[in-house]
């Protein structure tokens, strides 16, 4: 009992900071509950573990209540001043929020609307299963695999006994960003012990989050219905449901990817700056789970700047815009490459080569891929369905959406085509079977949402472009 107290204790203070966060974006009424706790909790884990990050900089232990109290102090400010700001600040004529009236669709009468109903009951029935194995399997098997053991468990289990980060003597694990590490070591210092069980209990915290965003952000668009089928659809692939349970880096980088690519077609929709702000912060915050994170910034730089290019509102200006959402990632993005520097820390990494001789790895690379997207039991058959999904849909009929997920998805595997093609990463795909795997994953479910999006106009309310 009063391990799980401690372990409640240990993930209220960041939930309570990412409320807090939230709060100077999003009045209260401006947002579910469900969304509003869920977006809490990945935003303010961001938070805490950069906030851990500046109290070791600055000299500050792991151990007694310094830390606490410095997060908590951190969290209290930040909340006395927003109240200040929300009380200056006028309310919005029409605030926006995802609590719209997305009711499931008016089908067929009769006996086709019947069926449609089982096969929402069997949905509901079957992400309920899932949930509960995922949460039962991440809290009864402690910590395996090769890099949430030699990477992430070693580093925090270095930084709880040590009361510091201390980083790792081998320089290939050295340049590790230091989110999951970081996770771990905040719950052991908050259970007073390292429990290999306990400490990768964010993993399945960052599952239901995510479930929950992505459900309202469908829902917004389209409708419950739709929502539920793109649950069904990410919970059907196993590599998905396996990851939501485990403690690499890859399943927190998806979700920080995922919504910032979210939140950006937010801002499309309804060109709030907020939105903007928003996004800038999570794509920050995913260059601290993984370096695959810093790389993805120039997917949303580009995804960024077409939207801007498409918006015919001349009095909106594009380069007050740019520095909205690049200084805020650019700043995050760069506070641990300096930590490095600062402590003097040479580390290993990818190497570019853009010799000729790199061509000959094309149909390797491309068999690689269509053998992981196509034929692997990874992912189900939500790749073919996507692309089935994609040629028989004609541009004109397309929700406004679907394109700028495909561009997305398009975006990411070109990226890591490029990667392997052009760099000393190609080792990770001719002679490893799971790093294009685990790749894939961080953008996998935007295929979800792009399959269940209905061709014309959307059910929502959304306003996307």
């Amino acid at each position: 009992m009063i391990l799980l107290i401690n372990m409640i204790l240990a993930f209220f203070v960041p939930w309570a900071a990412g409320f807090v966060a939230l709060s100077f974006f999003f009045a209260r009424d401006e947002l579910t509950l469900a969304a509003r706790f869920a977006l809490a909790f990945v935003v303010g884990t961001g938070l805490l573990t950069f906030l851990m990050l500046f109290w070791s900089w600055g000299g500050g232990g792991f151990s007694g209540m310094g830390l606490r109290v410095f997060i908590a102090g951190i969290t209290v400010i930040g909340a006395l001043m927003s109240l200040r700001s929300r009380h200056a600040q006028a309310r919005r004529e029409r605030p926006y929020s995802l609590s719209h009236d997305a009711i499931m669709p008016g089908g067929a009468p009769g006996r086709a609307e019947f069926l449609w109903e089982l096969l929402d009951i069997f949905i509901v029935v079957f992400l309920i299963f899932q949930c509960v194995y995922i949460f039962w399997r991440a809290f009864h098997i402690p910590v395996y695999g090769f890099d949430p053991l030699k990477i992430n468990a070693l580093n925090a289990k270095i930084f709880f006994f040590k009361k510091n980060i201390v980083l790792p003597l081998d320089p290939v694990y050295r340049g590790y960003p230091l989110h999951v590490s970081l996770l771990q070591t905040w719950l052991a210092i908050n259970i007073g012990q390292w429990h290999d069980q306990v400490v990768k209990f964010f993993a399945p915290l960052y599952f239901a989050a995510y479930l929950v965003i992505q459900y309202e952000f469908v829902k917004f668009f389209m409708n419950i219905r739709k929502a539920l089928w793109s649950l069904g659809l990410l919970l059907a692939s196993n590599l998905f449901a396996l990851h939501a349970s485990l403690a690499y880096m890859d399943f927190p980088l998806m979700v920080y990817n995922c919504v910032t690519i979210m939140i950006l077609l937010l801002w499309q929709s309804e060109r709030e700056d907020r939105f903007l702000y928003l996004a800038a912060i999570l794509a920050g915050m995913g260059t601290f789970v993984k370096r695959e994170g810093t790389a993805y910034l120039f997917i949303y730089g580009i995804l960024f700047v077409l939207m801007l290019l498409k918006d015919k509102n001349r009095n909106y200006s594009r380069l007050r815009a740019g520095m909205k959402f690049f200084l805020p990632c650019i700043i995050l993005a760069l506070i641990f490459p300096v930590f490095q520097w600062v402590h003097h820390t040479d580390s290993e990494g990818v190497l570019l080569d853009f010799s000729w001789q790199n061509l000959h790895r094309g149909p390797i690379i491309l068999k690689q891929f269509f053998m992981d997207f196509f034929l692997s039991g990874n992912w189900n058959l939500v790749w073919p369905v996507l692309i089935l999904r994609l040629f028989f849909t004609p541009a004109s009929e397309s929700h406004p959406l679907f394109k700028w997920l495909i561009m997305a998805v398009g975006l990411f595997a070109g990226l890591l085509f490029l990667l392997f093609l052009l760099s000393n990463a190609f080792f990770w795909i001719a002679e490893r079977d799971t790093t294009l795997s685990r790749l894939i994953l961080h953008f996998f479910p935007l295929a979800t949402i792009a399959i269940v999006l209905s061709p014309g106009p959307q059910s929502g309310t959304g306003k996307a472009e």
